[in-house]
């Protein structure tokens, strides 16, 4: 337990061994502004301990050390009875950010933008979900400094992706491993890194249902480049292809056509700003039959032409790189 006894002292006590009652009696008598739980030791104890926080001292802000992010962990996150998970072994960054949440004068809430995430990815079909990507994009770049941001994303990726057995397969985080220190600037890393987070999940949520998709996914995801059909792609999948628009459908919210279209946008937004490449180039790669209808489709769902995106992306870099 960590007390402010003045402007420029914090004074921690352990209370992992107490019973019960002793809590109560300390949080009933004395006011603590931070609270930490080892979760890998008697899970059901702490349980009951922050129940007594919450109850006796909701201002206090509780944190968890856990060495993985578990459904009991995420659930008293999602209902505020935690403030932080924090993926044990410790860094440095997390002790420090930690005393300086506990240091400020002001009660810092913690900020839901993860959370909201995790709620639409796991509630809400892929359309949704994609419809406010640049809107939760927007507010986790203020909190996700450049020179941290592989860690964080891995442990947004955790939360996400942490009871999805089938997303180990994929090796995501290893792939996605894109040189990040180069790139100071973070908007589209964050971008690119959580659309592929929710594509594997919604991938494997419909595996999980309909194993037969393992195929379907493999093949769009190898072939992305390629001119991908409805018809060609049940074919090389052994289903039909009624049955591969109408479960892609539902599971997405989107047409298979608009699906591929909206993957082939995202891959196309990579190769502008890790490779710079040209918009004619990237539409013919993506085997679009034309640029003209590339830059058409990037727009209807981008909301920007190719130049554009590209001007912007340009921009982002040149801030970046002001800041250094």
């Amino acid at each position: 337990m960590i007390k402010k006894n003045s402007e420029t002292e914090l004074k921690v006590y352990s209370i992992q061994k107490e019973d019960e009652d002793s809590t109560k009696n300390l949080f009933k008598n004395e006011y603590f502004r931070g609270a930490f739980f080892e979760y890998t030791v008697n899970k059901r104890d702490s349980c009951k301990k922050i129940n007594i926080i919450n109850q006796l001292s909701p201002k206090t802000k509780i944190y968890v050390f856990s060495n993985k992010i578990t459904d009991e962990l995420v659930s008293l996150l999602e209902y505020r009875k935690i403030n932080k998970i924090i993926l044990m072994p410790l860094s440095y960054q997390d002790v420090k950010q930690v005393i300086t949440e506990l240091s400020d004068s002001k009660n810092i809430d913690v900020d839901p933008t993860v959370i909201k995430l995790r709620r639409l990815i796991i509630n809400q079909q892929f359309k949704k979900t994609y419809s406010e990507l640049l809107a939760i994009c927007s507010k986790l770049k203020d909190q996700i400094s450049s020179e941290n941001i592989s860690d964080e994303l891995d442990k947004i990726g955790q939360l996400i992706l942490k009871s999805d057995e089938n997303s180990k397969k994929l090796k995501f985080f290893s792939d996605f491993d894109l040189d990040l220190l180069e790139h100071k600037s973070s908007d589209p890393i964050i971008e690119f890194f959580i659309f592929e987070l929710m594509d594997i999940f919604y991938q494997n949520k419909l595996i999980q249902k309909k194993p037969i998709f393992v195929d379907v996914f493999k093949y769009i995801n190898q072939n992305i480049e390629s001119d991908l059909y409805l018809s060609n792609v049940a074919s090389q999948s052994n289903i039909s292809a009624s049955y591969l628009s109408r479960e892609i459908s539902n599971e997405f919210g989107f047409s298979f056509n608009k699906y591929i279209q909206v993957k082939k946008v995202e891959d196309a937004k990579k190769k502008f700003y890790f490779d710079g490449e040209k918009v004619i180039d990237v539409s013919f790669k993506l085997s679009f039959s034309e640029p003209s209808y590339f830059s058409k489709i990037f727009k209807k769902i981008q909301g920007e032409t190719p130049i554009q995106y590209k001007k912007s992306i340009l921009l982002d870099k040149e801030k970046a790189g002001s800041k250094k």
